[in-house]
């Protein structure tokens, strides 16, 4: 059984589907990205820095926890 590679930054921003954008008051963003049946956040600060990058989960279980719909 071989356990299944985890993506980099790199390969989320170049292969995710965005899914959602949000914009803060203050410049800074989180771009929601859906990569490999997995949604991340990536966070910039207001100067357009990538500053974190986290995994929210599988899609199914995020949009039910979180009351998205996705398609």
């Amino acid at each position: 059984m071989s356990a299944k590679k985890q993506l980099t930054m790199n390969e989320v921003l170049d292969q995710g589907k965005r899914i959602a954008f949000h914009e803060r008051e203050d410049g800074s963003t989180d771009d929601f990205l859906e990569a490999d049946g997995l949604i991340f956040d990536i966070m910039t600060n207001r100067d357009g820095y990538i500053s974190g990058m986290w995994c929210m989960g599988k899609k199914a279980r995020v949009a039910r926890e979180y009351g998205i719909k996705l398609d």
